[in-house]
């Protein structure tokens, strides 16, 4: 029982704060995990992956129940490029799979991109102003963007995208908290995609998923708490969250890192 109670915890956790500032909770889950070490790279990718994919349905219902403002054209176009994103990031992850004979090569090119990625993150989020983009961006050019970051957040396991929040801040002109909706759109339909191609090729029967259901449940509770809490923030304490969770993330990220050169060592 102790057991389901870590593993419900990491899901709750990692949903509530990734619901409220739009990352989605696998970039804080699949770290966790890593660090845990008790399953595999790609178990721990479908456990990610399909946490988050709960507490996005969770978050998204609660938003439209809400009558939260969308930029239509801007969610469906994100979210077109998104599916095509997710399917090409598990492509690629499992084309790097087979390319390497130990798996910690693996663990530790995602935990080194996603170190980096975060510490762009920061850079972006807190001068939004100094890189905005003043034009309108046409179809193609959202599609495209949806599919970089549906592809980004597939290939790293993490379930949904740092890179979100200050890029749709930047070349979309919303304020962070409706970035951070637009956010967990893109990360819904791009762990969908995601999902399905798993589904389609090597199925799930391999992976140790006793877990996913009490996951899940987390994902699901983060996901509706944090609904209500984004719902009261402010947009100075939402930045608080964010740059506190992204310094969280980067510091557990060396960590894994030194633990993976380590066992390749």
């Amino acid at each position: 029982m102790l057991h389901e109670a870590v593993y419900f915890a990491i899901g709750i956790l990692s949903s509530l704060i990734g619901s409220i500032v739009g990352m989605g909770g696998g970039v804080i889950m699949k770290p966790v995990l890593d660090a845990i070490g008790e399953y595999d790279v790609s178990t721990i990718s479908i456990l990610s992956s399909s946490t988050v994919l709960a507490m996005a349905f969770v978050s998204i219902s609660k938003s439209m129940m809400d009558k939260t403002k969308f930029q239509v054209r801007t969610a469906i176009y994100l979210s077109v490029g998104s599916i095509a994103g997710g399917l090409i990031g598990k492509v690629l992850f499992s084309f790097f799979l087979k390319m390497f004979s130990c798996e910690w090569y693996i663990c530790l090119m995602q935990s080194a991109l996603l170190t980096g990625m975060l510490f762009t993150v920061m850079v972006l989020f807190n001068h939004p102003d100094r890189y905005a983009v003043r034009r309108e961006l046409n179809c193609f050019q959202i599609v495209i963007i949806g599919l970089l970051l549906g592809m980004i957040s597939s290939f790293l396991g993490i379930g949904g995208g740092p890179l979100n929040v200050p890029l749709l801040t930047i070349l979309f002109a919303m304020d962070a908290k409706v970035a951070a909706l637009h956010s967990i759109v893109i990360i819904f339909f791009s762990q969908i995609a995601a999902l399905v191609n798993v589904g389609m090729t090597t199925g799930f029967q391999s992976f140790h998923l006793e877990m996913l259901w009490v996951m899940m449940i987390g994902g699901v509770s983060g996901g509706l708490l944090g609904s209500v809490i984004s719902k009261k923030l402010s947009l100075k304490g939402f930045g608080m969250i964010f740059n506190a969770t992204v310094a969280m993330i980067i510091s557990l990220n060396i960590v894994n890192i030194y633990k993976f050169v380590t066992k390749i060592g």
